[in-house]
């Protein structure tokens, strides 16, 4: 993702002021797209709570930028169904939503959450596959396996690393042979 702003050093409250206040001039997917870049950039920080003057963590005060993000999708994505036309540059529904799958997911592997992940990561990977988006869907697919080989189960990862390999186009296995090359002979290793 390209990033407008300067997020690597906002806070998340930061974060979420900017995106209202371009939510409030009808700048939904800008305002969506602050969120996301934010939260990948912060990582766990981006959902921190905000602290009292004794450095203790308010309770309900963190911004759950994903969350907000999510909603103004939503948002866009009814307006869009009423006739509103978004900026030229606002990508498609279903690749914004791939876009918010994708981070959700690598948020969720950060946290260990394997099962979690592998729903979110499905999700984002389908949604580039439609668009033949093979270079964005492989290394998800890559991940799920990973996924799935961290959760034991051996045959839903060789799954996913077949569905990666078929997915795979000349310039996706330029880019991730060698990564599936490896995660192939986990598997093996595994069998």
């Amino acid at each position: 993702m390209t990033t407008s702003g300067d997020s690597a050093t906002s806070s998340p409250q930061q974060l979420f002021d900017a995106a209202t206040a371009l939510a409030e001039e009808n700048n939904l997917w800008e305002a969506a797209l602050t969120l996301m870049q934010g939260f990948e950039e912060l990582g766990d920080k981006a959902d921190a709570p905000q602290t009292d003057s004794l450095g203790r963590p308010i309770r309900g005060s963190a911004p759950k930028l994903m969350d907000k993000a999510a909603d103004w999708l939503d948002l866009l994505d009814n307006l869009e169904k009423d006739g509103f036309e978004p900026t030229a540059d606002t990508p498609p529904r279903h690749l914004r939503w791939a876009m918010w799958h994708t981070l959700n997911g690598q948020a969720e592997i950060r946290r260990r959450h394997q099962g979690r992940a592998i729903d979110h990561l499905e999700l984002a990977a389908g949604l580039f596959q439609s668009d033949k988006l093979n270079i964005q869907a492989v290394p998800l697919l890559a991940q799920i396996a990973q996924c799935h080989l961290h959760l034991g189960d051996v045959a839903a990862a060789e799954k996913a690393l077949y569905r990666a390999q078929e997915t795979c186009d000349e310039q996706s296995r330029e880019r991730w042979g060698s990564a599936l090359s490896e995660i192939g002979a986990e598997i093996a290793r595994r069998l």
